[in-house]
């Protein structure tokens, strides 16, 4: 919405006018025979009252409240869950990579529903679980899963999904050198499949279904290789899992951001058959906007390619972190958090992993200490707001972002609305079609600067119709539950 600063327009005098307009300089106007200035003096101050009058209009225009206006007798589609994070509840101490926090109990609360396993350093990694890769890759020996072990545990004991990133963490300095024997690694990588689905190495049985080939390999830090190095990669590895269990699901490339690099991928996999289940990308920005667009290119190449039907995951995104390290914890990290959540639900995702659900300094959603950041109060909020399958028609002003999703049984209604933005508004909730004709209650809850997900307002109601005019704070999340009386 375009602004207009009027309190200029309001103060103007004719002779202004007339200046503004550079009708005449006023030298000209002053020489004039009279006529033709009673004339000019006329047209002018027609004009400033055409401005007057449009002033006004504009006034009255912008003095209506921006409205968030939801009908919940129009589903618009299903809801999507989209609650995963990087990284297992064992949280480090800031940058230190001693793992002091258990974050087993928030992760339940927030409801994560996938983990990836990345950047944990001294777990995971290939090099760490084969340590010696001139051993023989079916000694059982010559594996150390004890430490990847006990964190899988974790995370599978919080209810979610793992995402098994087959590759290596961030390093300093880096670990892009493509393997030795591409073969010989890949039978390694099957090794560690077989390990935490059929008990090889005293292992696990049925624990991980997501295989993730690689991180960012068109990012020289973690890929020093050619493209073509990748490729071959990607596609002997992901042949030997689908040929040992067609039921698990393989993909990447975990691409940082060159769509170059992602349209020769799906090239590739297509012209070489090459099994790929699932499109893994990142993303960090401070526009949710972005991350939306961003989905639509990755899955228009996907549908140009022939690989509409595969899965569409991000599976690293946050918002932009220079030296501001606490920024992703503040309120600026949650209304982006609840933006992005809402605008990728008509995207084409089918999952994200937010980077990161522990400790870490670097994007962490809790503080070193163990604290939670805000963003910790969004998921929780939006746990309950995917909860409900269908999502409703829910249009918004252009400076909010907004969606509703509806309980199956029709009794619940939940609304969510970000103010990824520096000021406040002022705006009202309208509901129609609720879908009761009775009584029902409402809560609106807070999150901001100083809200953690905090009782705004609450009482009752009846009817299928429902209005509540209020203000969101800068860089604010709100969620509004109505719920149907017994």
């Amino acid at each position: 919405m375009h602004t207009l600063d009027i309190s200029v327009l309001l103060n103007l005098n004719h002779f202004e006018v007339w200046k503004s307009l550079k009708i005449l300089h006023h030298e000209d106007i002053f020489a004039m025979p009279l006529k033709e200035k009673q004339v000019l003096i006329l047209l002018i101050s027609a004009a400033a009252i055409a401005i007057m009058i449009a002033v006004s209009a504009f006034l009255i225009i912008s003095s209506e409240k921006p409205t968030v206006s939801v009908d919940c007798s129009q589903v618009v589609g299903k809801t999507v869950n989209l609650i995963g994070v990087n990284c297992g509840p064992m949280g480090p101490y800031g940058w230190e990579k001693v793992y002091v926090n258990n974050f087993t109990r928030e992760y339940i609360n927030m409801g994560v529903q996938f983990i990836r396993v990345h950047d944990l350093w001294d777990l995971a990694d290939v090099d760490v679980v084969f340590p010696n890769f001139k051993k023989d890759p079916s000694d059982e020996s010559a594996y150390d899963f004890f430490l990847t072990d006990k964190h899988i545990r974790y995370m599978l004991n919080t209810g979610a999904q793992i995402i098994y990133r087959l590759g290596y963490s961030y390093s300093d300095p880096p670990k892009n050198k493509p393997p030795s024997d591409l073969e010989k690694w890949a039978e390694v990588c099957l090794h560690i499949v077989k390990h935490y689905n059929d008990g090889w190495a005293n292992g696990m049985h049925k624990a991980i279904k997501y295989w993730e080939v690689w991180n960012e390999p068109d990012y020289e830090r973690f890929w020093g290789g050619t493209v073509e190095d990748y490729f071959r990669l990607y596609n002997i590895t992901a042949r030997k899992i689908k040929e040992y269990d067609p039921s698990l699901l393989v993909g990447g490339p975990g691409l940082a951001y060159r769509t170059d690099f992602l349209e020769a991928f799906l090239r590739m996999c297509r012209d070489n058959k090459a099994p790929l289940d699932f499109v893994s990308w990142h993303i960090y920005t401070s526009n949710p906007r972005d991350v939306y667009s961003k989905a639509l290119t990755v899955r228009s190449l996907m549908k140009q390619y022939g690989f509409s039907d595969k899965l569409c995951i991000i599976t690293e995104w946050n918002i932009e972190m220079d030296s501001d390290y606490d920024l992703c914890r503040s309120s600026f990290g949650a209304s982006f958090t609840a933006a992005t959540l809402i605008l990728l639900q008509d995207a084409g995702i089918n999952m994200t992993t937010f980077y990161r659900g522990d400790s870490w300094t670097w994007g962490g959603i809790f503080y070193r200490n163990g604290t939670a950041g805000k963003v910790y109060h969004v998921m929780i909020a939006f746990k309950e707001v995917f909860r409900n399958p269908f999502r409703v028609k829910c249009d918004t002003d252009p400076r909010l972002f907004a969606m509703t999703t509806k309980s199956e049984d029709g009794k619940s209604v939940i609304l969510a609305v970000s103010n990824h933005a520096s000021r406040s508004l002022d705006y009202v909730i309208k509901v129609s079609n609720l879908p009761w004709s009775g009584s029902f209650s409402y809560e609106l809850f807070s999150i901001d600067d100083t809200s953690n997900l905090s009782l705004v307002s609450s009482g009752e109601s009846s009817g299928n119709k429902f209005e509540l005019p209020t203000t969101i704070n800068p860089y604010g999340v709100h969620i509004l539950k109505l719920k149907a009386k017994p």
